[in-house]
């Protein structure tokens, strides 16, 4: 039996018109899916973006904190705030290390003792004597106001433009001529600082002598002693100064009178009453502190590093708002 053309046309008709409704209903699942996919890619961006956020602000509330009242053996240095969320703060005296400016500014005013600090840390850094010299030289170059050469240092050509002013950040170290033998080890910025003196403005001596009491081994060998003071001599100072909690500028720390130095570092009579009328070493309680907070939310961590003064009235507390020399964040 023939079947009526009116019915294959309605069945070819409603076979298209089924097709159609798949593909659509194909595409719009399609659709769906990825749009679906796309806010959840952007609530996870949000996600990541809101932990990142958090993680900061948990970072900038250690600082926060820490300069409110620096004491290195505070237990509100480290505090979680909620499971995967809190802040830890590392809270070290800055006047340990060598005022790479006070170095400088002493040897051009022709200071012997500074000069062999300088060379002393350098050579213990592993450099030769040349490669000493030469950086030496290239960095009074660097810093003279003056513009005068200084011998072994680079001197201004077509693609070298020493500013002739004091260092503002370390990081133009590595920009200085003759530096790479240094600035290629890591941690030789640890040993250095900019930021323990209020500055020159009147051309006189800057006021940053090493403060023993924060030291590093490599800055408390660089000492000009006769004989010098070994690796042994340093280690014995630094497992003592900080007593046995071993943590600077807590209740048992030692008092560090002339005879806990002398004895625990090996400093003749002749050579400790040489440094401290120089001028070159000290070991009262800083004022200037280097605070590092690390903030963490869930698996993201923030970075804050700053260096700040705060003053303290003679009994010790904290008085006035501290002074930021320094901040950076990573």
């Amino acid at each position: 039996m023939k079947r009526h053309p009116q019915f294959s046309r309605s069945a070819d008709t409603s076979g298209s018109a089924l097709l159609m409704a798949l593909w659509a209903l194909l595409m719009l699942s399609a659709i769906v899916f990825a749009w679906v996919k796309f806010i959840d890619a952007n609530m996870k961006n949000a996600s990541e973006e809101n932990f990142g956020f958090q993680a900061r602000a948990l970072a900038h509330s250690g600082v926060q904190i820490a300069m409110a009242d620096p004491s290195p053996g505070s237990s509100l240095l480290q505090r979680d705030t909620a499971p995967d969320h809190g802040y830890q703060v590392t809270l070290t005296g800055e006047e340990g290390k060598l005022n790479l400016n006070w170095l400088l500014q002493g040897i051009l005013r022709e200071e012997p003792y500074r000069r062999k600090i300088l060379e002393k840390y350098l050579a213990l850094r592993g450099l030769k004597n040349d490669e000493v010299q030469t950086l030496i030289g290239s960095l009074l170059v660097w810093v003279d106001k003056t513009g005068k050469s200084h011998d072994f240092g680079a001197k201004d050509s077509d693609t070298y433009h020493p500013p002739h002013a004091y260092l503002i950040t370390l990081e133009e170290v590595r920009h200085v001529s003759g530096s790479e033998p240094l600035v290629s080890q890591s941690g030789w910025e640890d040993d250095f600082t900019l930021w323990t003196d209020p500055g020159d403005p009147d051309g006189k001596a800057l006021v940053s002598p090493v403060n023993l009491r924060y030291a590093s081994p490599l800055v408390l060998q660089s000492l000009p002693t006769t004989p010098p003071i070994n690796s042994r001599q340093t280690q014995q100072f630094i497992d003592s100064r900080a007593g046995k909690d071993k943590i600077m500028d807590t209740q048992d720390d030692p008092k560090l009178d002339e005879g806990f130095i002398r004895q625990s570092l090996g400093i003749s009579q002749p050579d400790y009453t040489r440094l401290t009328k120089a001028g070159l070493i000290a070991s009262q309680k800083t004022k200037i502190w280097r605070a590092v907070s690390i903030g963490k939310a869930a698996n993201h961590t923030r970075q804050v590093e700053a260096v700040f003064t705060q003053a303290r009235n003679p009994a010790g507390a904290a008085t006035g708002n501290p002074t930021i020399n320094f901040w950076k964040e990573f």
